[in-house]
């Protein structure tokens, strides 16, 4: 049985063990650069309030951890960035990030992730956010398929980003209206 929830302290070693093999994943089948990962101070980063991480385990697996979100208020930069991008939708203190989604690969196309979205979704609004706003790779099927369960999805025009571990990965800003 899957259950979400908000992540905890105890829980990052194992978020961050996901992220690794999500992200060796999706290298096998050449793909990586869909998916930029996560590390252990990104998800202990995302738990400080009014950020979260959302988890998805299942009860019976021993690896039980299958998938997370995470989700962080946005900087005064990346506000400006997404005000930016979206002049005509998005107000300063609108949005939380949708900084990382992933799903254990052997759980892949269960809904999880989508499961997942709808726990933040509601997490958002509690918190007074009404938007989702990202990047995404403009190839990302899986990911923006998930996020168009949520809601109807905006993108802005493609960009380069670079990652924390030095890749430069094709992106582009995203917006929800979650109300």
């Amino acid at each position: 049985m899957i259950k979400i929830r908000q992540c905890e302290l105890k829980d990052i070693d194992n978020v961050a063990r996901l992220s690794k093999k999500v992200l060796k994943n999706l290298q096998q089948k050449g793909k990586s650069d869909l998916f930029g990962g996560v590390d252990e101070s990104e998800i202990a980063a995302a738990m400080e309030f009014p950020s979260t991480v959302i988890i998805a385990e299942d009860e019976n697996d021993n690896d039980n951890i299958v998938g997370f979100l995470l989700l962080q208020k946005p900087n005064d930069e990346e506000e400006e960035e997404y005000a930016k991008a979206f002049p005509n939708s998005y107000k300063v203190g609108d949005g939380i990030i949708v900084n990382g989604i992933g799903v254990s690969p052997i759980r892949i196309k269960m809904g999880i992730a989508t499961l997942m979205l709808e726990f933040g979704k509601k997490y958002a609004l509690e918190h007074g956010f009404t938007k989702f706003i990202g990047t995404i790779h403009p190839k990302n099927d899986a990911s923006a398929g998930a996020l168009s369960h949520i809601a109807e999805m905006e993108k802005g025009d493609p960009f380069i980003h670079e990652t924390r571990d030095g890749r430069d990965l094709l992106r582009q800003y995203f917006i929800q209206n979650l109300k």
